[in-house]
């Protein structure tokens, strides 16, 4: 096979495994950007009481903590176009009232309720080839002055420092491997954009960058490589013994060399008010 024909056949499919075998990497990522996530979702006065759709849930790690703060009197919906995802999410247990999970793709939520007081779509965005129609989806859920709220990790943002030549390969790689799919690994920054254009009003944004401290939150690069490793090579960027070389040196960083300073990419935090 060509590396044209393994690029074009490689397009339009997600870049990650899910369900079980994406638990883990998810339920890092999860950590990582949570004190982000929580922010933007204070910022957009998540109460008590309050209905809200979680686009994009995946396994459900931050729906589940959208259920505690609204507790009973509240409604949580988590949606993923993935049944794998939803599985695994409707098995973990929760200490409130448990959410609800629904599958449908975000190009098309007219299924879905249209009376959400707060939408949240969380590392999404960037995966989609028309982000654009994916706001105007998410906004059309929400009752008037109901807030959207998005954050997106800005992939080019990544880095360590020193700089780490596996580490920096990592990046390169899954920014490639986005574009090829149809994906917007650029996009953060351009997210209010997009929710003026889907007619929101009392846009907000922010910007924070998580460091990778503990030896469980370094593993990401790693497990993210692994995951990765057969879109990778089914899209040509890169052979079988480099692929094995570059996953040892990034386990190799993560446990050795605790010096380095590792950032995740600035998450973008965007919040717009549906008039």
């Amino acid at each position: 096979m060509t590396s044209d024909r393994r690029r074009a056949e490689a397009r339009s499919q997600y870049v990650h495994a899910v369900g079980e075998e994406a638990a883990e990497r998810l339920a890092i990522a999860g950590e990582i950007y949570l004190p982000a996530t929580t922010g933007l979702l204070r910022r957009a006065a998540l109460a008590p009481g309050m209905r809200v759709a979680d686009i994009g849930c995946g396994t459900g790690n931050v729906t589940r903590w959208i259920a505690d703060i609204v507790g009973p009197s509240g409604f949580v919906l988590g949606v993923d176009c993935s049944a794998a995802q939803l599985l695994v999410a409707q098995a973990q247990p929760t200490a409130s009232t448990p959410p609800r999970y629904r599958q449908a793709d975000v190009r098309d939520l007219s299924a879905l309720p249209h009376d959400f007081d707060l939408v949240l779509a969380r590392c999404l965005l960037l995966h989609l080839e028309d982000p654009a129609a994916a706001v105007r989806q998410m906004a059309s859920l929400l009752r008037p002055g109901g807030v959207l709220c998005s954050l997106e990790p800005h992939v080019p943002t990544w880095s360590s420092h020193p700089a780490h030549g596996a580490f920096t390969r990592h990046v390169d790689l899954y920014r490639e491997l986005l574009r090829l799919r149809g994906g917007q690994p650029d996009l953060a920054p351009t997210v209010p954009g997009l929710f003026r254009e889907a007619a929101l009003t009392q846009i907000t944004i922010n910007v924070a960058q998580p460091l990778l401290v503990s030896a469980r939150h370094r593993a990401h690069p790693a497990l993210t490589t692994r995951e990765c490793g057969p879109s990778y090579l089914a899209a040509g960027l890169i052979d079988e013994p480099s692929l094995a070389e570059l996953v040892r040196g990034l386990e190799s960083f993560a446990d050795d060399d605790a010096d380095t300073t590792l950032c995740a990419g600035l998450a973008f935090q965007a919040t717009g008010t549906k008039a």
